[in-house]
């Protein structure tokens, strides 16, 4: 039985809006992690192993996001910090899972099955979001719908700076009054392109997973989706925290952009034929950062999360 289906955000209804950002407010917002909670008992292991502090608190009230305590900084001792912590928002905690999950090295030294790496520019990328949206789903208590940034470039009415400044909020502060983007529309930022011109680039790029050097192997896959479909979003959108690879998370478009991503990964695989999967041999099993599954576990979003998408290609002429 399907859980979750996550929608084109361009075809939610005004009930659906209203539940993500009741749900938002509620659940991300106002809800905290406490000392007892297994999840933050995970975060401070983890922060500990790469020796990084644990973010408090977070200002989007200037041209960058800055955080509390300032990690770049940090001269305290670092498990005392975060030993300490007895709670934290859930936006918080989902902001640092971010941060700290980047704080893993690259190259694996060792040869445990279990051992941790960095979650960008690494073979991890897609299979650690797609948990990670999972997390935010479970805490949120309804689906991560996607912005599809190939049909519209626009990010949607009611994700845009004007709309989110009001409706988001921990009783009567607004959380996201400051937020800033450099861009709202994808043509309209640091892409330079028309919107016919960037559907046939995405078109070329999605079209080139298929790629006989590149279709048997996992890791070219995740390459291709995160250097070439998922950065340059990132970096047009930009501002005060899209713009920053640690604490993205905190702008709510990350998870609209994210999903796509996700749903790129899934239509892919959807497309694939029996053999053309069972090609694929490089899958990692390395332990993914604060979560139990590995890569390997979750290569087929229906079957093995019972998550789905609305308009999940069948084939790979559906673009």
């Amino acid at each position: 039985m399907i859980k979750y289906v996550r929608r084109d955000a361009s075809k939610l209804t005004d009930t659906e809006w209203d539940t993500f950002f009741s749900n938002f407010n509620a659940k991300i917002i106002s809800t905290k992690l406490s000392g007892s909670d297994a999840r933050l008992t995970t975060l401070k292991e983890h922060a500990n192993e790469v020796s990084f502090p644990i973010v408090t608190a977070f200002d989007i009230s200037g041209t960058a996001i800055t955080t509390t305590p300032d990690y770049r900084t940090f001269s305290g001792n670092v498990e005392t910090h975060n030993n300490g912590i007895t709670e934290i928002s859930v936006l918080n905690y989902l902001t640092n899972l971010h941060y700290l999950g980047n704080m893993f090295p690259m190259m694996l030294t060792g040869s445990e099955p279990s051992t941790r790496k960095k979650i960008h520019m690494t073979d991890i990328f897609l299979p650690w979001h797609r948990l990670y949206l999972v997390e935010f789903e479970t805490l949120l208590g309804s689906p991560a719908h996607y912005w599809n940034w190939y049909d519209d470039q626009a990010i949607p009415t009611k994700m845009k700076v004007s709309n989110l400044k009001d409706v988001l909020k921990d009783g009567t502060t607004k959380i996201y009054k400051d937020l800033n983007r450099s861009s709202e529309d994808l043509t309209d930022g640091n892409l330079g392109s028309n919107r016919t011109d960037f559907r046939d680039t995405f078109k070329s790029r999605w079209k080139s997973l298929y790629d006989s050097a590149r279709i048997n192997s996992f890791v070219s896959i995740g390459d291709r989706i995160e250097g070439s479909l998922h950065n340059n979003m990132h970096s047009t959108i930009s501002g005060d925290a899209m713009g920053n690879l640690l604490f993205s998370p905190y702008d709510p478009i990350f998870w609209f952009h994210h999903s796509f991503v996700d749903k790129i990964w899934a239509d892919f695989y959807n497309t694939l034929s029996d053999d053309e999967r069972n090609a694929i041999v490089d899958y990692p099993t390395a332990e993914l950062p604060f979560f139990t599954k590995k890569a390997d576990q979750i290569k087929d979003i229906k079957k093995d999360l019972m998550i789905s998408f609305q308009g999940l290609f069948k084939d790979r002429g559906s673009i």
